[in-house]
């Protein structure tokens, strides 16, 4: 079960993650130990970003990060960037259909920003939300 939390503070902005990862149905997990800590949360370049969901689509983010930012740090620039995610997913044979599935919390410019669903909201200064099976408990 996966356990995510953003928080926007008047000072910092706070991400959080449980440190266990799970493939499917096949029993095969494994702990960030192993990663020393650098999995669940992860920085490429100006962008700091958690995940939830398909792990060859969290890594697949990572990569296209690499080369890619987004065009301005607000909801539609944001937003525009998961759509140019899409795009690469399906240009590189990942993704047929170019959907992105998965539900990220991104920090840019020191803004907090949560995509799920195909949407983008802000996570503004003094509030926090959840995400991942374990949303609930969680909050």
């Amino acid at each position: 079960m996966t356990i995510l939390i953003a928080q926007n503070t008047k000072d910092k902005i706070i991400l959080g993650a449980d440190t266990g990862c799970f493939y499917g149905n096949s029993g095969f997990k494994f702990h960030i130990d192993n990663h020393k800590g650098q999995f669940k949360i992860m920085q490429v370049n100006d962008i700091v970003y958690t995940g939830t969901g398909s792990l060859s689509e969290i890594i697949n983010f990572g990569l296209f990060c690499r080369t890619k930012k987004p065009e301005r740090s607000d909801q539609l620039g944001i937003q525009r960037f998961f759509i140019d995610f899409g795009k690469w997913l399906k240009e590189q044979n990942i993704e047929p259909n170019g959907t992105v599935k998965n539900h990220y919390f991104v920090v840019f410019e020191k803004r907090l920003f949560h995509f799920e669903e195909c949407a983008v909201s802000e996570i503004l200064e003094d509030d926090f939300a959840t995400d991942g099976a374990g949303y609930r408990e969680a909050y």
